[in-house]
């Protein structure tokens, strides 16, 4: 019910900014209620400035700087879990509307050939902001907590020295992926510089280890009596 009653006032406003723009309605002759819903879509769709709108609506600057106070009031919210789901539900729709309708863009004869590859683009920058911002709420893992276990499981692993030149392969696969998808950021740069200082410790102590093995071979082969 609240949306529909949300829908009807934009409609509502969006007609009478209409009508006062043509000059068949005197803007001082507006209720309270019908000037702010009017001032709401001025200042949120339209981006007037509070002189502009003051004109606009013929009243002084005061009197628009307290709608919005009274506007901000009641579109204002309290936290609340369910309310967070909603909100991140829609934007989760609007973002998979508008990657939508650049991609359908981008695949049209209209416009340019650059318009065309820049609203591909901006559909993709769409759809991974829209995947950042899902990690971010944890909705999505972050690449950051994961490097490390995808990585280091691979040590049960290992096989004499073909250990860590895998782990390192591995570690550029997932360096290059999170990249791709521009989720490579700082603390990840950071645990990746990590988890390489770690194999190429573990290298030098698989080297070393591999070292005194073969000289406690060798060792024991000169220790052993001649039988001949």
């Amino acid at each position: 019910m609240e949306n529909k009653k949300s829908d009807n006032e934009e409609i509502s406003a969006i007609m009478l900014l209409q009508k006062i723009k043509s000059g068949e309605i005197n803007p001082k002759t507006l209720s309270k209620e019908e000037r702010q819903v009017c001032v709401s879509v001025l200042t949120l769709q339209e981006g007037f400035t509070i002189a502009q709108i003051a004109q606009l609506m013929c009243c002084c600057e005061k009197t628009i700087q307290r709608d919005l106070g009274e506007i901000r009031k009641k579109n204002s919210l309290s936290p609340s879990l369910e309310s967070a789901r909603e909100i991140i539900g829609e934007l989760f729709i609007k973002a998979q509307v508008h990657a939508s309708q650049l991609m359908r863009f981008a695949r049209s004869s209209e416009g340019s050939l650059g318009e065309r590859v820049q609203a591909e683009f901006c559909a993709w920058r769409v759809r991974r902001e829209l995947m950042e911002k899902l990690q971010t709420l944890g909705y999505l893992p972050l690449v950051a907590q994961r490097v490390e276990g995808e990585i280091f499981h691979h040590f049960e692993d290992m096989d004499g020295e073909k250990g860590p030149l895998e782990l390192k392969k591995s570690l550029d696969i997932i360096e290059a992926n999170a990249k791709e998808t521009g989720t490579f950021n700082a603390e990840t740069e950071e645990q990746i510089r990590q988890i390489k200082s770690r194999i190429e410790k573990a290298e030098i102590e698989l080297a070393v280890d591999n070292l005194n093995k073969k000289q406690e071979n060798n060792s024991g082969g000169q220790n052993e009596p001649d039988t001949k």
